[in-house]
């Protein structure tokens, strides 16, 4: 008995042994399940669910994009519920095959190559025909001529032969109305071959560029230790893909709120059409890096002027002056409805989208909504009317959505007109949000020149020309609205040139070194204000003085 019982568990020994010793080889069939899109790349997520019996394998994800970031794939494993039998399994390591699509790649553009050729050689025969009917149409207008000349010489002469004349004319109007018929089917023929093969050379042309010249094979290499379930995913970076920001900005004047909604534009040509699939929108930069710049040694030295091998004697480099401008900003409440899960991490977001999307690999812009906040700001107008008689509505309100606002364009309408575009910097958290929300007509602005006098001083030696201007600001609106009006004064840049302020009225909240003054009041429904702006321009006589409009 001891000996039979050896004798099988020496068996069971010998065929695991044996099990495990051949690898063997599974094409996993796996479904994208997630998406996380970067603005110049994706994160993709592939899942396979396997049912394994211990042993040695080699699982195979085929036929992934040939522009996979090979550094990128990551191999992780996951066990399914508890209520399933799961395995036990061992990564031992993976390995990326390149597969070249040469062939296939060949076939398609030798393919649309040969349509081309075929419309080609029908076109040089159409020609061909059009120059033939062209010479008849030539040659019985020549012949036309030639009549009319004849048979005035015949009415001339008495000697005319009507019958003749008559089969020649018929002759003529057949020939020029059949070629002339001819000359414009073939002109229309043309137009429509000159269209197909443009719409063929685009597609070759495109074709050259997207079409895959090889895939990818992701071989993963496990031991099985225990038979069951396993769920396998791979997850990659692939380029040719990205997402951007747009906004509808809608102002309710009903109840003076501002609805925002947030928009990711997503856009991908991978290879691999996105079904189905969980997306991420996320606000970090991977082209960047995670590591920090670092400074070289800032060298100084003489100028040494060296002889070149050209024409010139010296060879100057000159560096570009780069300049910054520093966005202004100036709060309230916020209420929102979410399409998105937001993850906040330390250095960017996470925007989830709550409802699976289809995303394919044609390259066109996809739509997906992140959310829709509606904000109360503090609404006011500017309006510099010496540039345009117009007041414009801004917004600002303090970011309290707890996610940041991505630089962007913004379709901007109030109620349901649409007024136009604008754009918005990053906006962070608890930053201010400054919204330009167009012109309103409701708020008239009027900016007249009173009087503009010239006069000679008290000897002739001096010049002096005098401004008076009037603004006028009217609130047709059932509100009240906090206006800003932008004027100036002009600065004069030589002191033989004397800017005297006569009247500025009433007086203004802001006066810079620059010549801007600024006025904010309170503008009341029908109410009407008025600026008085007058200054006085002086210099001596005989000189050319710039600058005076």
């Amino acid at each position: 008995m001891k000996k039979i019982a050896f004798i099988a568990g020496l068996f069971f020994l010998l065929n695991t042994a044996a099990i495990f010793a051949q690898e063997q080889i599974i094409t996993a069939k796996s479904k994208i399940m997630s998406v996380i899109v970067y603005n110049d790349r994706a994160l993709v997520t592939r899942n396979a669910q396997l049912d394994l019996q211990p042993g040695i394998y080699e699982i195979q994800f085929s036929d992934l994009p040939g522009t996979i970031f090979e550094d990128s794939i990551r191999v992780s494993g996951k066990q399914l519920s508890s209520s399933q039998q799961n395995a036990e399994i061992k990564i031992t390591g993976s390995l990326v095959e390149r597969i070249f699509l040469e062939g296939t790649y060949e076939e398609k553009i030798k393919r649309i190559e040969d349509n081309i050729l075929v419309l080609v050689d029908k076109d040089r025969d159409l020609q061909d025909s059009l120059n033939v009917l062209n010479a008849k149409r030539e040659f019985l207008r020549s012949f036309q001529k030639y009549s009319e000349n004849k048979i005035e010489k015949e009415v001339a002469l008495q000697k005319i032969d009507m019958q003749v004349w008559q089969s020649a004319l018929s002759f003529l109007t057949d020939g020029l109305t059949d070629a002339n018929l001819k000359i414009h089917q073939i002109e229309k023929e043309r137009k429509s071959l000159q269209d197909k093969l443009q719409a063929l050379r685009k597609e070759l042309n495109d074709s050259m560029i997207s079409l895959p010249r090889e895939k990818r094979n992701i071989k993963v290499n496990v031991i099985v230790l225990k038979p069951g379930k396993q769920d396998l995913n791979i997850s990659y970076l692939i380029g040719d893909a990205g997402w951007l920001p747009l906004y509808d900005a809608r102002v309710l004047m009903s109840d003076r709120s501002l609805e925002m909604t947030y928009y990711g534009q997503i856009r991908q040509k991978t290879g691999e059409d996105w079904n189905d699939v969980n997306i991420v929108l996320s606000t970090s930069r991977p082209a960047i890096g995670a590591k920090s710049p670092e400074l070289l040694p800032w060298y100084i030295t003489i100028f040494e002027p060296q002889l070149t091998s050209g024409n010139a004697l010296f060879e100057v480099r000159k560096t570009k002056e780069v300049s910054a401008s520093v966005p202004e900003a100036i709060s309230d409440k916020t209420e929102a409805k979410s399409f998105s899960q937001v993850q906040q991490t330390i250095t960017s977001a996470l925007f989830e989208i709550k409802k699976k999307e289809n995303i394919p690999s044609d390259g066109s812009s996809h739509k997906v909504i992140i959310s829709i906040d509606t904000l109360k700001p503090d609404f006011d107008y500017i309006s510099v009317p010496k540039l345009s008689e117009n007041a414009y509505l801004k917004s600002t309100v303090l970011n309290k959505t707890g996610y940041p606002f991505i630089a962007g364009e913004v379709n901007v309408f109030q109620d349901a007109d649409y007024i136009g575009r604008s754009s918005i910097g990053l906006i962070v958290k608890e930053e201010t949000l400054t919204l330009d929300l167009g012109a309103d007509p409701n708020i008239n602005v009027k900016r007249e020149l009173l009087y503009r006098n010239k006069e000679q001083g008290f000897f002739g030696n001096n010049e002096k020309i005098s401004f008076g201007y009037k603004v006028t600001i009217e609130n047709f609106k059932e509100t009240s609205e906090w206006v800003t009006v932008v004027d100036q004064i002009p600065v004069s840049q030589d002191e033989r040139v004397k800017i005297g302020v006569d009247k500025l009225s009433p007086e203004p909240q802001m006066k810079n070194i620059n010549g801007l003054v600024r006025w904010k009041f309170n503008l009341g429904p029908k109410e009407k204000k008025e600026i008085f702006v007058a200054f006085t321009i002086s210099y001596p006589s005989g000189i050319v003085v710039e600058g005076i409009q």
